[in-house]
């Protein structure tokens, strides 16, 4: 469990960011609730729609949502613990806390402009797939 500083708002903190945070999780497997639903097109050959465009770029962009409001609410958390570091200045607190918590997140950040430039294929391939469809 997190201690806090002994401030009139800690109990605040305290509870908003547990909460936030259950929150997100929700809005993540929400997401891949969501992501579930493209897995058997892709097992019936059926990639190339715009059904499965919208899922994936829904998909990306709902990762970078989440990526960025947990950065934030992490670095809040951070932010708000005790330290124990007395002979230390605030700045290096604050970058460290910032490279903390901003090391955690890349790897999803990554993940969703993955999705995202899938999401631009499977669109593209959609619309040549259509464009050929028509020549012949």
């Amino acid at each position: 469990m997190l201690q806090y500083s002994d401030e009139e708002n800690s109990w605040i903190l305290m509870l908003l960011i547990p909460l936030l945070t259950v929150i997100l999780q929700g809005y993540i497997f929400w997401l891949l609730l969501k992501f579930r639903k493209v897995i058997p097109e892709f097992i019936t050959d059926t990639i190339f729609t715009e059904k499965n465009s919208t899922i994936f770029r829904k998909v990306g962009n709902g990762l970078i949502i989440y990526s960025v409001l947990i950065f934030f609410i992490r670095l809040i958390e951070k932010c708000f613990e005790i330290t124990l570091e007395y002979s230390v200045s605030a700045s290096y607190t604050l970058s460290k806390n910032f490279g903390t918590v901003l090391s955690g997140r890349i790897s999803l950040l990554v993940i969703a402009i993955f999705l995202l430039i899938i999401a631009k294929l499977i669109k593209e391939g959609y619309q040549l797939k259509n464009e050929n469809d028509l020549t012949i």
